[in-house]
């Protein structure tokens, strides 16, 4: 699961690399340790929705009602 949390992409970027990346070069506090740990459990949470609206989305799509003009 890490390594999908680590290759989650949003607008093109990874967002856990893209933390990091923005942090280069400076020794990090607890504070934004911390603030980390929540990004990466708030994306895994975010995958695990994702992945129950993918499931759903076909049943949903088959049952719409069609509207014809």
């Amino acid at each position: 699961m890490l390594e999908t949390v680590w290759s989650y992409r949003v607008g093109g970027y990874r967002v856990c690399e893209k933390w990091l990346k923005d942090r280069r070069e400076r020794r990090l506090g607890l504070d934004e340790i911390r603030t980390y740990c929540r990004v990466v459990t708030a994306l895994g949470l975010t995958m695990n929705i994702q992945q129950h609206v993918d499931a759903l989305y076909g049943d949903v799509e088959a049952s719409r009602v069609s509207i014809s003009s």
